[in-house]
């Protein structure tokens, strides 16, 4: 996968917004992400939507080893799928 990344505050400044835009191979490939915080739960919830119909839903427990890794339900052309993902801090 190749392209860019912009992130930016959101919706009141409760989410945070991540559009990618790029390629997957020769394939071009978007998704809209969004990140809150859900106090009652104490995680992180993310929702995100892509340009092959995808979509996916998880939570993190937040910032650990300077990292944060989401446990995500998917749904996309291959089927449902669950996976772990992990976002570096910057």
């Amino acid at each position: 996968m190749t392209g860019a990344m912009k992130s930016r505050s959101d919706l009141d400044g409760f989410w945070i917004h991540d559009t990618w835009d790029g390629k997957m191979d020769q394939i071009p490939f978007k998704f809209e992400a969004y990140t809150t915080y859900d106090s009652k739960s104490k995680q992180l919830r993310r929702v995100v939507a892509d340009s092959l119909g995808g979509q996916q839903v998880g939570t993190s427990d937040g910032l650990n080893d300077n990292k944060i890794d989401f446990t995500i339900e998917a749904v996309s052309v291959m089927g449902p799928m669950t996976l772990s993902r992990s976002t570096s801090t910057r």
